[in-house]
């Protein structure tokens, strides 16, 4: 049983990194002028990767609220977290990210970076209250993003070397990355929903 359940995630991870790699950095390439626009103030150039963030989100939003409170806090055998720490640390990790490695302040409360970002351990304490805040923050987040990206909010930014062996060198890279690193965790919540309810995909 626990074998099955690891081949579902890596085939489900495996799909989703392959899908994010595949995307084009312009999404209406054929239809833009001929002239060079700078990247960096271009949001068009980036449109697709947006579009693919409220995806995520919308896909993550969706197991958080057909999820019994009980079924987001169990840990499944053969797991060390939850699908609902999964679902916040994809929230803390875009803040660091997007965020904090742009000197920027964050657009959440300190609370969902600390209790969620890496290395932190499942809070099973959770109330009703904090899942509806939550799944707010799953999609607002998501719309700031893209409004201080249009606002130029990101002009300067940190170099980091992600532990997937990944260099991020400005915020469009980091954006890019972000959505890789929510769809697999993603796709860890999905297979923890299925160990859980055993339902087939």
């Amino acid at each position: 049983m626990k074998a099955s359940f690891f081949t579902g995630v890596s085939r489900i991870c495996c799909d989703l990194f392959l899908n994010f790699a595949k995307m084009p950095l312009l999404s209406f390439g054929s239809a833009l002028p001929s002239f060079s626009v700078p990247l960096e103030t271009n949001l068009f150039r980036m449109n697709y990767h947006f579009q693919a963030h409220r995806q995520v989100r919308k896909n993550l939003l969706e197991i958080l609220q057909n999820c019994s409170m009980q079924d987001l806090m169990l840990i499944p055998d053969g797991f060390n977290n939850n699908i609902y720490w999964n679902i916040a640390h994809a929230v803390a990790t875009q803040q660091l990210l997007c965020y904090y490695l742009s000197g920027n302040p964050f657009r959440i409360d300190k609370y969902w970076i600390e209790t969620y970002k890496k290395g932190t351990l499942p809070n099973l304490n959770v109330q009703q209250s904090e899942v509806d805040d939550l799944a707010f923050l799953l999609i607002e987040t998501s719309k700031i993003l893209l409004k201080d990206y249009d606002a130029d909010f990101f002009s300067e930014y940190t170099p980091y070397t992600t532990s997937f062996g990944l260099d991020l060198k400005n915020i469009q890279d980091a954006i890019i990355f972000n959505n890789m690193h929510e769809s697999l965790h993603f796709g860890y919540a999905m297979a923890q929903k299925r160990a859980i309810l055993g339902e087939q995909f």
